[in-house]
């Protein structure tokens, strides 16, 4: 994972390292490493004690013991708390000798090179399961987690836990959420994700704060995918969205964003979530609904602007599907992970992913810049700008009229889904109320493109579709 020190002058990056001792798979050493960058990432450094967390696995006797660490989370508090630029890691600890598993999460001060040497646990004696944990810091300081879990194997939930003083100590975890998961519930049914292995089908979940400064800072968001909430639904594996806005303590009723077909066995999957410095809400994730056997794969964004009381602009991003069935041919099925993120601005979003359009095993990492209607995502007013298409998609040809003020500059171009400018259209001063330009799409190839109009330090932008 990577994540920047406030001041932007320093990069962390967080990785799990896996080493055998000679040629044996009898001792096995995990370790995750904290290193750090000074350049913008073109070196890093990391010395001996630079860690999150370590163990040892001995399995010479036949049977394994020790401790194995995963599954890490890294966030940075940005409040102007007492602990402004702390560095929070989190990491789950399997104890192989008694089986018992712990959430832990450790602390780095500004100005220190390694996390606290001990990690406070989150209080989960009551749980024998739990896995995916994500956390974030809030507004005033305070540290939050969200991690699936389970009491007995029959029943799984997503869990909240909160800390007050800095990641010392952990509150007793609440239910978020009950979670119907693929192939980990007692309940009878089939569901699975080509090219992912069944055991690695987990919820994905992350949790999110509302930014400082915003009329939402003192929510809480937290996003994942599932079957259903009480009982397997008939939509495949959806994404789903709860908020809380009493500091964790209870939380909504959890939607789902995706606007699939319903009544469909589509799939959707491997979730994230991140907040604009203006609060808008984005979301990205996988998505299947192309395909009744899900092979054919997508990925696509969604954002709110009420708090994530609802989803709109959804969009798929990807140029190209990927046939999930291929994704894992070259890494032993593993597929692709759970460490995927989308970032956003006020004006944009930016997913970043992985797929395999090739679908011969490879697997690259992509990433768009998607722009928003910035009339819709800003606070500003007075802005009578307004774009109609008169046919979308377009084949041939289509009329754009655009509304704007008499006398108004006007900047209206297109834009391909990596932002890049592929046409002005229009360029000048509006003579009249209402005009018309005529958009033949002649030089560029088919896709999703974006029309965008900028007058007066704002824009509006509409996604345009050509077919050859």
């Amino acid at each position: 994972m990577f994540i920047y020190s406030l001041d932007g002058k320093t990069l962390y990056y967080t990785s799990i390292d896996l080493a055998i001792s000679g040629f044996s798979f009898d001792q096995i050493y995990a370790t995750i490493w904290l290193a750090r960058s000074t350049d913008g990432g073109k070196t890093f450094t990391r010395s001996k004690t630079s860690k999150l967390a370590s163990g040892t696995v001995n399995s010479t006797t036949g049977q394994s013991i020790g401790v194995m660490v995963d599954k890490e989370w890294m966030t940075i508090d940005r409040s102007n708390s007492s602990r402004r630029g702390t560095v929070y890691g989190s990491f789950l600890a399997i104890n192989l000798t008694d089986t018992i598993e712990t959430l832990n999460v450790a602390s780095l001060a500004p100005g220190m090179t390694s996390f606290t040497t001990t990690a406070a646990a989150i209080p989960t004696q009551d749980l024998v399961m739990m896995q995916i944990a994500t956390i974030d810091v809030d507004y005033s300081g305070n540290v939050h987690m969200t991690f699936m879990g389970t009491p007995d194997y029959e029943v799984y939930y997503i869990y909240h836990s909160v800390s007050t003083d800095g990641a010392k100590t952990f509150s007793k975890p609440n239910i978020v959420s009950r979670i119907e998961l693929a192939h980990r519930s007692l309940t009878s049914y089939d569901s699975f994700i080509p090219g992912i292995d069944t055991g690695r089908q987990y919820p994905s979940i992350q949790v999110a704060c509302g930014k400082p400064g915003t009329a939402r800072e003192k929510d809480l968001y937290c996003i994942w995918e599932a079957l259903g909430i009480s009982s397997p639904g008939s939509t495949g594996e959806d994404i789903y969205f709860a908020r809380s806005s009493d500091n964790g303590a209870s939380w909504s009723m959890p939607i789902v964003i995706n606007k699939d077909h319903q009544g469909l066995n589509r799939h959707q999957f491997r979730p994230s979530t991140f907040i604009s410095s203006n609060g808008m809400i984005a979301a990205g994730w996988y998505d299947g609904r192309e395909e009744e056997d899900n092979t054919s794969v997508d990925y696509y964004i969604s954002y709110s602007l009420d708090g994530g009381r609802s989803f709109t602009g959804e969009t798929k991003v990807s140029s190209l599907p990927t046939d999930f069935s291929t994704i894992g041919l070259s890494n032993g099925n593993f597929g692709v992970g759970e460490y995927l993120q989308v970032l956003a601005s006020d004006n944009y979003i930016l997913p970043i992913w992985s797929d395999g359009r090739n679908d011969d095993g490879t697997i690259g990492i992509y990433s768009a810049k998607v722009p928003l209607e910035s009339s819709s995502v800003n606070s500003m007013s007075g802005k009578p700008e307004s774009l109609h298409i008169t046919s979308n998609p377009v084949k041939e040809k289509t009329t754009i009229t655009v509304s704007a003020r008499e006398g108004s500059a006007i900047d209206i171009s297109i834009f391909d889904a990596l932002g890049r400018k592929m046409e002005t259209l229009f360029h000048g001063i509006m003579n009249g109320t209402e005009n018309t330009l005529i958009f033949s799409p002649e030089k560029i190839s088919s896709g999703i493109y974006y029309l965008t109009l900028t007058s007066e330090g704002h824009s509006i932008t509409k996604p345009i579709s050509y077919i050859k």
